[in-house]
């Protein structure tokens, strides 16, 4: 067997030279820096969150959300340990990811009952679809646009009137009350993070 130095030099210097410059592009366009580990946690909030608003079964969607949520937050608080406050930011902004997703998980199984009039289990539909999209693509004008329609919603059931209604239907509009008073409260703490606010939840 014939062994060529030089080949195995050059083969070995062309290794190094290309692990060494996958390091530094990595390091430059992925820096793993506690701003850089926050700003995924709360994309990935988000991308979640709207994946929840669109499932069909809420119920174990829920439940994973609840679990994928939890996990990735301790992971994004071992990361930012030294940054106090950007850990502060991911544990309010996991907070209100919760809130928004139990919101979300009452409005949906509320709209689920046959009791619950047509016109507003497509209203609430309707909301739930273009917040999904909201999250995938935010902006302060669409979460304020979208908080607004979900307090409108919220104040139109309650002037529907309950007075004649049955047990079971008055359970159901209770759901879609506070479920979408409580959604239009975090989509305007959402807001609020989007526009710097530094008194505000993210999202």
């Amino acid at each position: 067997m014939t062994y060529d130095a030089a080949q195995f030099l050059n083969s070995s210097l062309a290794i190094l030279v290309g692990v060494a410059v996958a390091v530094v592009l990595f390091a430059t366009f992925f820096p793993e820096t506690p701003a850089f580990a926050a700003r995924r946690f709360h994309r990935q909030v988000r991308v979640h969150l709207s994946y929840l608003a669109s499932a069909c079964h809420c119920g174990p969607s829920l439940r994973c959300y609840q679990l994928a949520l939890l996990e990735q937050l301790g992971a994004t608080l071992a990361r930012v340990k030294d940054e106090p406050t950007i850990a502060h930011e991911c544990l309010t902004s996991a907070l209100t990811a919760l809130s928004a997703a139990q919101a979300i998980g009452r409005l949906k199984s509320s709209l689920d009952a046959a009791v619950v009039a047509p016109a507003i289990a497509a209203k609430g539909s309707r909301l739930l679809t273009r917040l999904s999209r909201t999250l995938r693509n935010p902006s302060v004008w669409k979460f304020a646009r979208r908080a607004r329609e979900a307090f409108a919603l919220s104040h139109n059931v309650l002037a529907t009137g309950w007075g004649s209604a049955e047990p079971e239907e008055i359970e159901a509009l209770s759901g879609v009350v506070v479920g979408t008073a409580t959604l239009g409260s975090d989509l305007m703490r959402a807001r609020m993070f989007l526009q710097g606010k530094s008194n505000a939840i993210p999202i």
